[in-house]
Protein backbone atom coordinates (compact mmCIF):
# COMPACT_ATOMS: atom_id res chain seq x y z
CA UNK A 1 0.00 0.00 0.00
CA UNK A 2 1.02 3.69 -0.17
CA UNK A 3 -0.19 6.14 1.58
CA UNK A 4 1.13 10.02 0.53
CA UNK A 5 -0.58 10.73 4.45
CA UNK A 6 -1.52 8.04 5.99
CA UNK A 7 -3.31 4.54 5.04
CA UNK A 8 -3.45 1.36 6.96
CA UNK A 9 -4.98 -1.81 6.20
CA UNK A 10 -5.81 -4.87 8.43
CA UNK A 11 -6.84 -8.40 8.66
CA UNK A 12 -8.70 -10.49 11.16
CA UNK A 13 -9.00 -14.25 10.81
CA UNK A 14 -12.12 -15.94 11.97
CA UNK A 15 -10.88 -17.13 15.39
CA UNK A 16 -9.60 -15.54 18.54
CA UNK A 17 -6.30 -16.41 20.47
CA UNK A 18 -6.92 -17.98 23.60
CA UNK A 19 -4.58 -17.92 26.51
CA UNK A 20 -6.91 -18.34 29.83
CA UNK A 21 -5.00 -21.49 30.88
CA UNK A 22 -1.62 -20.75 29.66
CA UNK A 23 0.47 -20.08 26.81
CA UNK A 24 -0.59 -19.30 23.24
CA UNK A 25 1.18 -19.19 20.40
CA UNK A 26 0.30 -16.84 17.26
CA UNK A 27 2.81 -17.71 13.84
CA UNK A 28 3.09 -16.26 10.64
CA UNK A 29 4.87 -16.31 7.63
CA UNK A 30 6.14 -12.93 6.18
CA UNK A 31 8.64 -11.33 3.74
CA UNK A 32 11.63 -9.53 5.59
CA UNK A 33 12.20 -6.68 2.45
CA UNK A 34 12.17 -3.16 3.51
CA UNK A 35 12.47 0.29 1.84
CA UNK A 36 11.23 2.67 3.58
CA UNK A 37 11.01 2.97 7.78
CA UNK A 38 7.45 4.77 7.26
CA UNK A 39 6.37 1.27 6.37
CA UNK A 40 5.86 -1.31 8.84
CA UNK A 41 3.67 -3.74 10.39
CA UNK A 42 2.23 -4.69 13.76
CA UNK A 43 -0.40 -7.01 15.22
CA UNK A 44 -3.45 -6.05 17.89
CA UNK A 45 -4.65 -8.84 20.21
CA UNK A 46 -8.14 -7.16 21.68
CA UNK A 47 -11.00 -8.50 23.21
CA UNK A 48 -13.80 -9.45 20.95
CA UNK A 49 -15.99 -6.52 23.46
CA UNK A 50 -14.31 -3.14 22.97
CA UNK A 51 -11.84 -4.04 20.10
CA UNK A 52 -11.66 -1.76 17.03
CA UNK A 53 -11.79 -2.09 13.18
CA UNK A 54 -9.05 0.49 13.08
CA UNK A 55 -6.58 0.53 16.16
CA UNK A 56 -4.01 2.56 15.82
CA UNK A 57 -1.40 4.78 18.21
CA UNK A 58 -2.65 8.09 19.36
CA UNK A 59 0.36 9.86 18.31
CA UNK A 60 0.01 8.70 14.84
CA UNK A 61 -1.85 11.11 12.16
CA UNK A 62 -5.16 9.42 11.76
CA UNK A 63 -8.46 7.87 13.77
CA UNK A 64 -9.04 8.12 17.25
CA UNK A 65 -6.50 5.64 19.04
CA UNK A 66 -6.58 2.48 20.43
CA UNK A 67 -9.15 0.36 22.14
CA UNK A 68 -9.04 0.43 25.94
CA UNK A 69 -7.65 -2.14 26.40
CA UNK A 70 -5.70 -4.60 24.06
CA UNK A 71 -1.69 -5.35 23.13
CA UNK A 72 0.00 -4.26 20.23
CA UNK A 73 2.89 -5.82 18.89
CA UNK A 74 4.72 -3.36 16.17
CA UNK A 75 7.70 -3.16 14.07
CA UNK A 76 9.60 -0.47 14.78
CA UNK A 77 11.20 2.92 12.44
CA UNK A 78 15.37 2.69 12.43
CA UNK A 79 15.81 -1.16 13.13
CA UNK A 80 13.42 -4.26 11.74
CA UNK A 81 12.82 -4.97 15.47
CA UNK A 82 9.41 -5.11 17.50
CA UNK A 83 8.15 -3.10 20.52
CA UNK A 84 5.32 -3.95 22.69
CA UNK A 85 2.89 -2.14 24.57
CA UNK A 86 0.02 -2.87 26.97
CA UNK A 87 -3.26 -0.63 27.11
CA UNK A 88 -5.27 -0.80 30.35
CA UNK A 89 -8.43 1.31 30.36
CA UNK A 90 -6.35 3.51 27.57
CA UNK A 91 -2.96 3.45 29.88
CA UNK A 92 0.01 2.52 27.89
CA UNK A 93 3.04 -0.04 29.18
CA UNK A 94 5.96 -0.52 26.99
CA UNK A 95 7.57 -3.60 28.02
CA UNK A 96 11.10 -3.72 27.71
CA UNK A 97 13.13 -4.85 24.18
CA UNK A 98 15.71 -5.84 22.63
CA UNK A 99 14.63 -2.93 19.94
CA UNK A 100 18.76 -1.96 18.82
CA UNK A 101 19.38 -5.15 17.20
CA UNK A 102 16.96 -5.81 13.51
CA UNK A 103 16.60 -8.57 11.54
CA UNK A 104 19.11 -7.55 9.09
CA UNK A 105 21.55 -8.21 11.24
CA UNK A 106 20.85 -12.31 11.42
CA UNK A 107 19.45 -12.93 7.83
CA UNK A 108 19.62 -11.18 4.21
CA UNK A 109 16.11 -9.52 3.49
CA UNK A 110 14.23 -10.91 1.49
CA UNK A 111 11.07 -9.92 -0.61
CA UNK A 112 10.40 -13.28 -2.07
CA UNK A 113 11.59 -15.52 0.86
CA UNK A 114 8.42 -15.92 3.81
CA UNK A 115 10.16 -15.95 7.45
CA UNK A 116 8.36 -17.78 10.58
CA UNK A 117 7.03 -14.66 13.17
CA UNK A 118 5.79 -15.72 16.80
CA UNK A 119 4.22 -14.47 19.67
CA UNK A 120 4.14 -16.32 22.43
CA UNK A 121 1.78 -14.93 25.12
CA UNK A 122 0.03 -15.67 28.22
CA UNK A 123 -1.53 -12.85 30.83
CA UNK A 124 1.36 -12.75 32.32
CA UNK A 125 4.07 -13.05 29.72
CA UNK A 126 4.74 -11.90 26.37
CA UNK A 127 7.63 -13.58 23.33
CA UNK A 128 7.97 -12.34 20.29
CA UNK A 129 10.57 -13.42 17.81
CA UNK A 130 12.02 -15.75 15.48
CA UNK A 131 12.37 -19.13 16.18
CA UNK A 132 14.23 -20.63 13.48
CA UNK A 133 17.00 -18.18 14.25
CA UNK A 134 16.40 -18.47 17.83
CA UNK A 135 16.34 -14.64 18.08
CA UNK A 136 13.52 -12.88 20.54
CA UNK A 137 13.28 -9.18 21.00
CA UNK A 138 10.63 -9.76 23.44
CA UNK A 139 10.66 -12.35 26.47
CA UNK A 140 9.05 -10.17 29.42
CA UNK A 141 6.94 -10.47 32.17
CA UNK A 142 3.36 -8.43 31.82
CA UNK A 143 2.42 -7.12 35.25
CA UNK A 144 0.70 -6.40 36.17
CA UNK A 145 -1.33 -9.64 34.40
CA UNK A 146 -3.74 -8.78 31.13
CA UNK A 147 -7.75 -8.11 31.98
CA UNK A 148 -8.68 -10.52 29.42
CA UNK A 149 -7.69 -14.21 28.21
CA UNK A 150 -8.50 -14.35 24.48
CA UNK A 151 -8.60 -11.30 21.92
CA UNK A 152 -9.39 -10.83 18.24
CA UNK A 153 -6.03 -10.85 16.46
CA UNK A 154 -5.72 -8.03 13.58
CA UNK A 155 -2.42 -8.03 11.42
CA UNK A 156 -1.98 -5.07 10.27
CA UNK A 157 -0.14 -2.88 7.49
CA UNK A 158 0.69 0.75 7.57
CA UNK A 159 2.19 3.70 5.47
CA UNK A 160 3.52 6.93 6.52
CA UNK A 161 4.18 9.11 3.55
CA UNK A 162 6.82 6.39 2.86
CA UNK A 163 8.64 8.05 0.29
CA UNK A 164 9.23 11.17 3.25
CA UNK A 165 11.99 8.84 4.88
CA UNK A 166 15.06 9.84 1.89
CA UNK A 167 13.19 13.08 1.21
CA UNK A 168 12.16 11.53 -2.34
CA UNK A 169 15.15 11.28 -3.52
CA UNK A 170 13.80 7.77 -4.90
CA UNK A 171 15.87 5.24 -2.93
CA UNK A 172 12.83 4.20 -0.59
CA UNK A 173 9.01 3.90 -1.08
CA UNK A 174 6.00 2.07 -0.41
CA UNK A 175 6.26 -1.69 0.35
CA UNK A 176 4.46 -4.87 -0.28
CA UNK A 177 4.08 -7.28 2.62
CA UNK A 178 3.86 -11.08 1.57
CA UNK A 179 2.20 -13.21 4.29
CA UNK A 180 1.53 -16.93 4.56
CA UNK A 181 0.56 -19.72 7.10
CA UNK A 182 -1.17 -17.46 9.82
CA UNK A 183 -0.86 -19.95 13.14
CA UNK A 184 -2.91 -20.01 15.94
CA UNK A 185 -3.32 -21.91 19.03
CA UNK A 186 -5.07 -22.59 20.81
CA UNK A 187 -7.69 -20.58 18.48
CA UNK A 188 -11.61 -20.06 19.50
CA UNK A 189 -13.53 -19.64 15.99
CA UNK A 190 -16.36 -17.14 15.68
CA UNK A 191 -19.04 -15.97 13.07
CA UNK A 192 -18.23 -13.30 10.60
CA UNK A 193 -20.79 -12.81 8.16
CA UNK A 194 -20.04 -10.48 5.57
CA UNK A 195 -22.21 -7.88 3.76
CA UNK A 196 -23.03 -7.64 0.18
CA UNK A 197 -21.33 -4.62 -0.80
CA UNK A 198 -18.46 -3.15 0.35
CA UNK A 199 -19.69 0.32 1.43
CA UNK A 200 -22.90 2.66 1.18
CA UNK A 201 -23.67 5.74 0.90
CA UNK A 202 -26.90 8.46 0.10
CA UNK A 203 -26.30 8.22 -3.45
CA UNK A 204 -25.73 4.14 -3.45
CA UNK A 205 -28.87 3.08 -1.61
CA UNK A 206 -27.73 3.14 2.34
CA UNK A 207 -28.58 -0.20 3.04
CA UNK A 208 -26.21 -3.54 3.08
CA UNK A 209 -27.93 -6.95 2.91
CA UNK A 210 -26.20 -10.35 4.32
CA UNK A 211 -25.94 -14.06 2.54
CA UNK A 212 -27.68 -15.44 5.81
CA UNK A 213 -29.20 -14.10 8.67
CA UNK A 214 -27.61 -12.85 12.04
CA UNK A 215 -26.93 -15.46 14.32
CA UNK A 216 -27.90 -15.42 18.24
CA UNK A 217 -25.84 -12.59 20.06
CA UNK A 218 -24.80 -11.31 16.95
CA UNK A 219 -23.08 -7.85 16.90
CA UNK A 220 -23.17 -5.67 14.14
CA UNK A 221 -19.56 -4.05 13.13
CA UNK A 222 -18.30 -1.21 10.94
CA UNK A 223 -17.03 2.09 10.14
CA UNK A 224 -18.18 5.08 9.46
CA UNK A 225 -17.38 8.53 8.12
CA UNK A 226 -19.95 11.16 9.14
CA UNK A 227 -21.50 12.12 12.36
CA UNK A 228 -24.97 11.37 14.26
CA UNK A 229 -25.53 7.71 12.66
CA UNK A 230 -28.16 5.45 12.90
CA UNK A 231 -29.04 2.42 11.96
CA UNK A 232 -32.27 0.63 10.66
CA UNK A 233 -33.02 -3.05 11.43
CA UNK A 234 -36.88 -3.35 9.94
CA UNK A 235 -36.49 -1.94 7.09
CA UNK A 236 -36.58 1.73 8.01
CA UNK A 237 -39.50 1.59 9.85
CA UNK A 238 -37.33 2.49 13.01
CA UNK A 239 -34.29 3.78 13.87
CA UNK A 240 -31.77 3.71 16.73
CA UNK A 241 -28.36 5.44 17.22
CA UNK A 242 -25.30 3.57 16.01
CA UNK A 243 -22.89 2.60 19.17
CA UNK A 244 -19.89 3.32 18.74
CA UNK A 245 -16.46 1.57 20.11
CA UNK A 246 -14.73 3.41 23.23
CA UNK A 247 -11.71 5.26 21.63
CA UNK A 248 -8.94 7.00 22.89
CA UNK A 249 -10.15 10.21 21.02
CA UNK A 250 -13.18 11.44 19.22
CA UNK A 251 -12.28 13.34 15.87
CA UNK A 252 -15.17 13.48 13.80
CA UNK A 253 -13.41 14.01 10.40
CA UNK A 254 -12.55 10.56 10.51
CA UNK A 255 -13.73 6.89 10.19
CA UNK A 256 -14.79 5.66 13.04
CA UNK A 257 -15.32 2.25 14.39
CA UNK A 258 -19.26 0.75 15.45
CA UNK A 259 -19.95 -2.14 17.05
CA UNK A 260 -23.75 -2.55 18.59
CA UNK A 261 -25.87 -5.46 18.93
CA UNK A 262 -27.83 -7.07 16.45
CA UNK A 263 -31.21 -8.97 16.24
CA UNK A 264 -31.01 -12.70 15.68
CA UNK A 265 -32.47 -13.20 11.90
CA UNK A 266 -31.53 -9.69 10.63
CA UNK A 267 -30.44 -10.13 6.93
CA UNK A 268 -30.59 -6.37 5.80
CA UNK A 269 -29.32 -3.17 7.83
CA UNK A 270 -30.10 0.57 6.38
CA UNK A 271 -28.31 4.00 7.49
CA UNK A 272 -28.45 7.54 8.28
CA UNK A 273 -26.31 10.14 9.03
CA UNK A 274 -25.21 13.83 8.37
CA UNK A 275 -22.25 14.17 6.51
CA UNK A 276 -19.02 16.25 7.43
CA UNK A 277 -17.23 19.37 5.32
CA UNK A 278 -19.89 18.73 2.42
CA UNK A 279 -19.04 15.75 2.04
CA UNK A 280 -21.73 12.75 2.43
CA UNK A 281 -21.91 10.02 5.25
CA UNK A 282 -20.08 7.04 4.05
CA UNK A 283 -20.21 3.17 5.63
CA UNK A 284 -17.27 0.27 5.13
CA UNK A 285 -16.81 -2.78 5.83
CA UNK A 286 -19.62 -3.71 7.59
CA UNK A 287 -20.18 -7.43 9.02
CA UNK A 288 -21.87 -9.18 11.37
CA UNK A 289 -20.20 -10.83 14.24
CA UNK A 290 -21.04 -13.43 16.84
CA UNK A 291 -19.27 -15.59 19.15
CA UNK A 292 -21.34 -18.51 18.53
CA UNK A 293 -19.55 -20.84 16.58
CA UNK A 294 -20.19 -20.75 12.43
CA UNK A 295 -22.73 -24.01 11.55
CA UNK A 296 -21.32 -26.54 8.66
CA UNK A 297 -17.79 -27.93 8.49
CA UNK A 298 -15.04 -26.40 10.61
CA UNK A 299 -12.59 -24.15 8.98
CA UNK A 300 -9.01 -25.90 8.08
CA UNK A 301 -7.32 -26.67 11.13
CA UNK A 302 -4.60 -29.03 12.44
CA UNK A 303 -6.46 -30.09 15.85
CA UNK A 304 -9.38 -29.42 17.54
CA UNK A 305 -8.01 -26.04 19.11
CA UNK A 306 -4.96 -24.78 16.43
CA UNK A 307 -6.08 -22.72 13.66
CA UNK A 308 -4.41 -22.08 10.41
CA UNK A 309 -5.27 -18.96 7.66
CA UNK A 310 -5.19 -20.18 4.02
CA UNK A 311 -4.57 -17.45 1.69
CA UNK A 312 -5.69 -16.84 -2.05
CA UNK A 313 -4.98 -14.78 -5.03
CA UNK A 314 -6.58 -11.29 -4.94
CA UNK A 315 -6.98 -8.31 -7.20
CA UNK A 316 -5.62 -5.34 -6.47
CA UNK A 317 -6.83 -3.11 -9.32
CA UNK A 318 -7.52 0.66 -8.69
CA UNK A 319 -6.25 0.15 -5.78
CA UNK A 320 -8.44 -2.25 -4.12
CA UNK A 321 -8.38 -4.80 -1.76
CA UNK A 322 -11.05 -7.21 -3.07
CA UNK A 323 -11.49 -11.34 -3.28
CA UNK A 324 -12.15 -12.95 -6.12
CA UNK A 325 -16.03 -14.44 -5.67
CA UNK A 326 -15.25 -17.67 -6.16
CA UNK A 327 -12.73 -17.31 -3.47
CA UNK A 328 -15.12 -17.04 -1.28
CA UNK A 329 -18.50 -19.29 -2.72
CA UNK A 330 -16.67 -22.37 -1.20
CA UNK A 331 -15.47 -21.31 1.93
CA UNK A 332 -11.85 -21.93 2.83
CA UNK A 333 -9.22 -22.03 0.09
CA UNK A 334 -6.33 -24.18 0.71
CA UNK A 335 -3.20 -22.09 -1.42
CA UNK A 336 -0.35 -25.17 -2.33
CA UNK A 337 2.09 -22.18 -1.72
CA UNK A 338 2.77 -18.25 -1.08
CA UNK A 339 0.60 -16.30 -2.57
CA UNK A 340 1.77 -13.57 -4.39
CA UNK A 341 -0.31 -10.66 -4.49
CA UNK A 342 0.43 -7.03 -2.69
CA UNK A 343 -1.88 -7.82 0.03
CA UNK A 344 -3.47 -10.19 2.66
CA UNK A 345 -6.32 -11.77 2.24
CA UNK A 346 -8.05 -15.33 3.01
CA UNK A 347 -11.62 -16.67 3.27
CA UNK A 348 -13.67 -15.23 6.05
CA UNK A 349 -11.54 -12.51 6.15
CA UNK A 350 -12.03 -9.38 7.65
CA UNK A 351 -10.01 -6.39 5.48
CA UNK A 352 -10.14 -2.86 6.75
CA UNK A 353 -8.17 0.22 5.11
CA UNK A 354 -8.29 3.56 6.84
CA UNK A 355 -7.09 7.04 5.06
CA UNK A 356 -5.41 10.37 6.34
CA UNK A 357 -8.40 12.82 7.06
CA UNK A 358 -10.47 10.28 6.43
CA UNK A 359 -11.69 11.74 2.54
CA UNK A 360 -12.20 9.11 0.03
CA UNK A 361 -9.41 7.51 -2.32
CA UNK A 362 -9.89 8.36 -5.72
CA UNK A 363 -10.79 4.59 -7.03
CA UNK A 364 -12.66 2.95 -4.80
CA UNK A 365 -14.63 5.31 -2.23
CA UNK A 366 -13.27 4.34 1.17
CA UNK A 367 -10.15 1.99 0.06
Amino acid sequence: INGPGYAMVYFAPDHMVHFGEGEAIIQWDMSTARTSTRDWMDVWITPMQGHSQLPLLSWLPDLNGPPPNTVQIELQDIHNSFTVGIFRNFNEQRIRTNHSVGWETFLAPSATRRDTFEIRISRDHIRVGMPDYNFYWIDQPISPPLNFNEGVVQFGHHSYNPKKSCNNNGTCGPNTIHWDNVHIEPAVPFTIIKADRRWTAPNQGAFVNFPEPAPEQGYLRFTAYGTGMQVSFNGGNSWQPAQRVPAATNYTDVFRSYWMPIPAGTTQVRFSGNGIWGDPWHVRDVSIWSEVRPAGPPIVKQSDDRARVNFVDINLDDSVCRVPDEALAGGIVVADGPWSQPAPVASQLSRRVANYHGVFPDADIGG
